[in-house]
C-alpha cells in the first residue's frame, strides 16, 4: 500500500495525522479527504493551522465542500458553511454544487447549500436553470422545492374548459372528460381540473334539483357544508427566516434526525411515521392518506369521519339522481354519473389502504 492510501486509511478512520500540510496528486489537500471521509477534528486542525476552507485541488480544483457533498456528509457542509467556505463557486467542471445535488436528487444538501448561499442575484438565475433540469430528470422533490408556489398555465385552463364547453353544447357524452382523466392525470390534478369541475355539476345538479322541487334543497345543505369543511381546512408553511432555518437544521443534526426519512427539507420541519409530503399541495400532511383531486386538497386522518360523511353522501345523490333521471333535465346523463361514483369509490379505496411516510 503506497503512502497515499495509508494517509486516505488513517484520515477514514478518524487516527491521528502528523503532516497536516500533506500534498496528494492532482495536489489535492488533506483537508479534501478530511471532507470526503466526515473528519471533523481534523477538518479544525487545518482550519487553525491556516488552511483555506475554499483551497482547490482535484483535476477540476474543487474545493473541500465539493468533496463532502459527493459523500452527502451533512455536518462537515456545515462545518465547512459555517466557516465561510463559498456555496457559489463553480469548478472546472463547469458544474455547480447545487447541479450536482439536483443530478444526485441529494435534496438535503441543496437546502445546506441553499440557506449559506451569498449571491442571491446569481442564485436567482441559477435557480430558473435548476428548475427546469429538475423537470427534465423528473425530480419532482426539486420542482417542489425551487417552485415556491404551482403557477397554473393559463393557457391549458383555457384548452380544458373549451373541450368542455364544445362537448356541453353540442350535448356530446362526456367520453372526452373520462379520456382526458385517464391520459393527463397529473396534469389535471395540477390545474384543478376535477375541483373546478365538481364545482361546476354540483351546482349544476343543485340548480336542476331545485326547479324540480324546491323542497328538496334542503338535501343539499350537509353536502355543501362538508364540501365547504374539506375544500377550506388546508395546511400551510410557515415562513422562516434564514436564521431559523439554520437553527432548526442544527437541531436535526444534533439529533441525528436530518436525513429524508425524518426531516422535510422543502417545509423544514421534522416527519413522523405518517407525514408524508403531498407534491400538489406542497406542504407536509401528518396523517396523510391521499390528495383528492376532487377536493383540491389532503385526506388525512383528522378528516377522514367527514371524508366518509361527504362521500358517502355523495354517492346518495348520485343514485337520487339517477332515480329522478326522467323528471330532471337530461344534460346530466348516466354516464357521468357513473363516473363520478367511480371516482369516489377510487377515493375510498385509496382511503382504506396504508401509506407509509414514504408515499410508495
Amino acid at each position: 500500500m503506497d503512502t497515499d492510501e495509508q494517509v486516505k486509511r488513517r484520515i477514514a478512520d478518524g487516527e491521528e495525522v502528523s503532516d497536516i500540510n500533506y500534498m496528494f496528486d492532482e495536489n489535492k489537500h488533506i483537508i479534501h479527504f478530511a471532507a470526503l471521509y466526515n473528519n471533523l477534528d481534523l477538518i479544525r486542525r487545518c482550519l487553525n493551522c491556516g488552511v483555506d476552507v475554499d483551497i482547490k485541488g482535484g483535476k477540476f480544483q474543487s474545493t473541500p465542500l465539493y468533496f463532502a457533498v459527493y459523500n452527502k456528509n451533512y455536518s462537515t457542509m456545515m462545518f465547512l458553511l459555517e466557516n465561510g467556505a463559498n456555496s457559489d463557486y463553480i469548478n472546472l467542471s463547469n458544474n455547480s454544487l447545487r447541479k450536482i445535488c439536483v443530478h444526485r436528487d441529494d435534496i438535503l444538501s441543496f437546502l445546506l447549500l441553499d440557506i449559506f448561499g451569498v449571491d442571491e442575484h446569481s442564485q436567482t438565475v441559477e435557480k430558473d436553470r435548476l428548475v427546469k433540469l429538475a423537470i427534465k430528470l423528473r425530480k419532482v422533490q426539486f420542482v417542489s422545492y425551487l417552485k415556491s408556489s404551482n403557477k397554473i398555465s393559463h393557457k391549458l385552463v383555457l384548452f380544458f374548459a373549451l373541450i368542455h364547453f364544445i362537448s356541453f353544447m353540442y350535448n356530446v357524452d362526456p367520453y372526452t372528460i373520462v379520456l382526458l382523466f385517464i391520459s393527463y392525470h397529473n396534469l389535471l390534478v395540477y390545474i384543478k381540473f376535477m375541483f373546478y369541475l365538481n364545482i361546476y355539476y354540483s351546482i349544476l345538479f343543485s340548480i336542476e334539483l331545485v326547479e324540480y322541487n324546491l323542497l328538496w334543497s334542503i338535501l343539499l345543505i350537509p353536502y355543501y357544508v362538508a364540501f365547504y369543511r374539506l375544500t377550506r381546512n388546508k395546511r400551510c408553511v410557515k415562513i422562516r427566516d434564514r436564521w431559523e432555518k439554520i437553527k432548526i437544521v442544527k437541531e436535526m443534526m444534533r439529533n441525528k434526525k436530518y436525513n429524508e426519512k425524518e426531516f422535510c427539507a422543502i417545509c423544514i420541519r421534522d416527519k413522523n411515521k405518517d407525514t408524508k409530503h403531498c407534491s400538489s399541495c406542497n406542504v407536509c400532511v401528518d396523517g396523510f392518506d391521499h390528495h383528492c383531486p376532487c377536493l383540491d386538497n389532503c385526506v388525512y386522518s383528522g378528516m377522514s369521519a367527514l371524508f366518509y360523511f361527504y362521500l358517502l353522501y355523495s354517492i346518495g345523490l348520485c343514485f337520487l339522481r339517477i332515480i329522478l333521471a326522467n323528471s330532471l333535465n337530461m344534460r346530466f346523463n348516466l354516464l357521468l354519473v357513473f363516473f363520478i361514483v367511480v371516482l369516489l369509490f377510487r377515493a375510498y379505496v385509496n382511503l382504506r389502504v396504508f401509506v407509509d411516510n414514504t408515499g410508495r
